[in-house]
């Protein structure tokens, strides 16, 4: 359950890689917490799940009252897949930071971008499980921040943008075609970003 703190949303089979446990045993245990209103299912295929009101109050964390769109969670969760890949792939200690430590850093991320780190490097990504247009990568990239005044104070300082705090840039996308039209956009404006496909969770969004 802890793992949805940080996660916000996740599916089955990521809480069990979170768990170094079972798919099994990871269904047994969220029917359970489901059983005792701890956790929202979402039944989307797969299903997606995340805390509720009572599951916040047990950990003694905030809830979070607005209404995700099926876009938002897809992308939180495919935001977890790319995570799996990046231990898998680039460094095992790879980690998404929480939004609060990115707000720390004086940055305020839009739709489909986050900050991760393997311990020492930060590294920015975009995740893109919406057809998300080539300009978008110089756009995130040169963008500056209005940061978030209750845990970064502007006052004395420029304004941030993602390339002053990332050491790191990657690309991860559902949908292999768009990879090449990402690499002419970086190429065409000599942007630092590497590019990677992730397999997509859902073949359509049908809840």
């Amino acid at each position: 359950m802890t793992s949805l703190v940080r996660l916000t949303c996740a599916t089955r089979l990521q809480l069990a890689y979170w768990a170094d446990s079972s798919p099994s045993s990871t269904a047994r245990q969220l029917q359970r917490l489901l059983g005792h209103d701890l956790v929202e299912i979402f039944k989307a295929t797969p299903h997606i799940y995340r805390l509720s009101p009572a599951g916040c109050r047990t950990l003694g964390e905030r809830y979070t009252k607005r209404i995700l769109s099926f876009s938002a969670i897809s992308n939180l969760c495919h935001r977890n897949a790319l995570e799996i890949d990046m231990r898998d792939s680039v460094a095992a200690a790879f980690t998404v930071l929480h939004r609060m430590d990115v707000y720390r850093r004086g940055l305020n991320p839009g739709f489909a971008e986050y900050a991760g780190t393997d311990g020492t490097l930060i590294f920015f990504c975009l995740v893109d499980d919406y057809l998300m247009g080539p300009e978008r990568i110089k756009h995130a990239f040169n963008r500056e921040h209005t940061p978030n005044n209750r845990h970064y104070s502007v006052q004395g300082r420029k304004l941030r943008k993602w390339r002053d705090v990332a050491d790191r840039f990657v690309i991860a996308t559902t949908d292999e075609s768009r990879a090449c039209l990402y690499q002419k956009e970086i190429k065409t404006h000599q942007l630092p970003f590497d590019v990677m496909s992730i397999e997509p969770l859902w073949k359509e969004a049908a809840w």
